[in-house]
């Protein structure tokens, strides 16, 4: 039960329009059954009058009309054709709902886990969590949630049935009941087993897709150190379990549903036995009850199906929840939903300062104490050795991360009492390894900046020297540049970075290591931009460990 109460739990209001749409629909299926009575008896000599048959003689005067073959049978149409549309139509609109809901949890989910603290990122796996939002939340919200619906709809039609079955006969219909208990506690016993083989199956398919998002970044070592067959065969080992995994679970799953229908039939013959022998009822409502019988054992054996199907989903369930809980808990709350007390309107006018700043990782410091203005216009360049702290002095300023001591002031306001995102629309950020994406090299550049006109671009390509390798490209500046750029060489992608960063409505330059990826002569383009920025009064800080920048900076940081 407490499956079901996860999924209800997605859209209340959902399931209580099924429930009263499924009670109609359970009436009108039931009187279309219950109008074979009196259609049967239309076909004897002499008539027998039972309570149907007077009551439903009753109705038809009510509208003057009269007791005949084509009115009995013109009604049996009606009432089964408007049970099962209405049912028809208001699943389609069940399913659009459940749709919306789906997309909404993914940006809820994708808007969180873009929030996360940048220092918790080292604990996420991008497989897990593209598993999560791709096949954990459409599992959940979708099979699950629609599984659920189509349970209590099934359920309640079979419910509406067996107290019309009771009115009928209740002799019968006690039997049926009991007989249905047996059924469904017999079919049960398989339901343990389900959960455990589904929840194996979900984890293996989770390690799976983990296991191919790692492929795509350490492919280029796995095939220069010939561990490639190594890593196939991990994977291969991974997918050998799953199936193990999914043919139990499918043989478990599907006992129910192959054996259900002989069990039936045996009940059916034991009920017409029963009720032939001590002459229960008469032949037309005995011809009732048995179709009133068998659509109800169909439709709680198509329940107890769901509900099986249920259990499966409820392990997706369950742990996108916990995957979608734990981002929540490593989030800055005013990444999320913004914070309505910060600082939104200010101008970048004089200084950047750090006081005091210390960093910890874990208990662990990576900066101690470190103090340091960077003025306006000036270039800033920090220098020092891998592990000492320069990207992280970094993260500090664009407001990935927040010193565990001290404070930094943007013209003496604090960092932190500062809008992010405001703050943020003043720097151009030009990253160590440089960040393509799969599109053209032009979409690349202007990065979805819809001002990023022609004049704009052109001055970007000719800075970053994009311009000198564009007529190699295939279809120049409209060429793709592949998965993470790997269509262009390592110095082509990042003058493609490089012309993406150009854009002087930015007040502040923040370039990683920028000529790692280039050669010496390359080098020269660098040095160039960064001489073009200082003369359009740009702030300019460089992060290197050589000492290329050192003749044209106004101060130098070592760490």
């Amino acid at each position: 039960m407490k499956s079901l109460i996860k999924f209800i739990s997605i859209s209340p209001s959902t399931v209580l329009v099924l429930t009263i749409i499924s009670l109609i629909a359970g009436i009108l299926k039931s009187l279309s059954i219950i109008l074979i009575v009196p259609l049967i008896n239309l076909f004897e000599f002499s008539q027998k009058q039972n309570f149907i048959i007077e009551y439903f003689i009753i109705f038809l005067n009510f509208f003057e009309l009269d007791y005949n073959l084509i009115n009995t049978f013109f009604l049996i149409i009606i009432t089964s054709f408007a049970a099962v549309s209405i049912i028809y139509v208001s699943m389609f609109f069940f399913q659009r709902t459940v749709i919306n809901i789906l997309l909404e949890q993914r940006k809820n989910y994708l808007n969180n886990f873009t929030s996360i603290k940048w220092e918790n990122f080292n604990k996420l796996k991008s497989g897990e969590i593209i598993n999560a939002s791709v096949d954990q939340a459409s599992k959940a919200f979708v099979s699950g949630f629609i599984d659920t619906i189509n349970l209590i709809s099934y359920f309640t039609q079979a419910s509406i049935m067996i107290l019309f079955a009771f009115i009928v006969s209740p002799i019968f219909s006690l039997i049926a009941i009991i007989a249905g208990i047996f059924s469904y506690l017999f079919f049960s016993i398989v339901n343990k087993s389900i959960i455990k083989y589904s929840n194996e199956v979900k984890e293996y398919n989770k390690i799976y897709t983990v296991k191919l998002s790692e492929t795509f970044h350490i492919i280029k070592s796995l095939i220069t150190l010939n561990k490639l067959p190594y890593w196939k065969a991990s994977i291969g080992k991974i997918q050998q379990n799953w199936s193990k995994a999914f043919l139990k679970l499918y043989m478990y799953s599907q006992f129910p549903v192959q054996y259900r229908e002989p069990f039936t039939i045996i009940l059916i013959g034991v009920l017409i036995y029963i009720v032939t022998s001590f002459e229960l009822t008469d032949l037309p409502t005995l011809a009732t009850l048995l179709i009133l019988f068998q659509r109800i054992s169909s439709y709680i054996g198509t329940s107890q199906n769901l509900y099986q199907t249920v259990l499966k989903m409820e392990v997706f369930y369950d742990d996108f929840h916990q995957s979608k809980n734990f981002i929540v808990k490593n989030t800055y709350t005013d990444e999320i939903s913004g914070n309505s007390k910060k600082i939104n309107t200010f101008k970048f006018d004089n200084h950047i300062r750090f006081q005091n700043v210390s960093i910890k990782y874990d208990s662990t410091p990576i900066i101690k104490n470190i103090s340091f203005t960077i003025n306006k216009g000036d270039i800033f360049i920090l220098k020092g050795e891998s592990g000492k702290g320069k990207t992280s002095i970094i993260d500090i300023i664009v407001g990935l991360i927040r010193p565990s001591e001290g404070k930094v002031d943007i013209d003496d306001k604090d960092l932190n009492d500062l809008d992010k995102y405001v703050w943020r629309d003043k720097i151009a950020y030009l990253s160590q390894k440089p960040e393509l994406f799969n599109a053209s090299v032009k979409e690349n550049i202007e990065f979805f900046d819809e001002n990023f006109d022609k004049e704009k671009l052109s001055k970007s390509l000719e800075l970053s020297g994009v311009v000198r390798f564009l007529d190699k490209l295939e279809n120049g500046i409209e060429t793709n540049a592949g998965e993470f750029g790997n269509k262009l060489s390592g110095g082509q992608k990042q003058r493609v970075a490089i012309s993406r960063l150009i854009n002087l409505t930015k007040d502040i330059f923040i370039l990683d290591e920028p000529s790692s990826s280039l050669d010496e002569r390359s080098a020269s383009i660098i040095i160039d931009l960064i001489k073009y920025l200082k003369k359009a009064e740009k702030t300019i800080i460089v992060i290197t460990h050589s000492n290329t920048f050192d003749t044209i900076s106004d101060n130098i940081l070592e760490i």
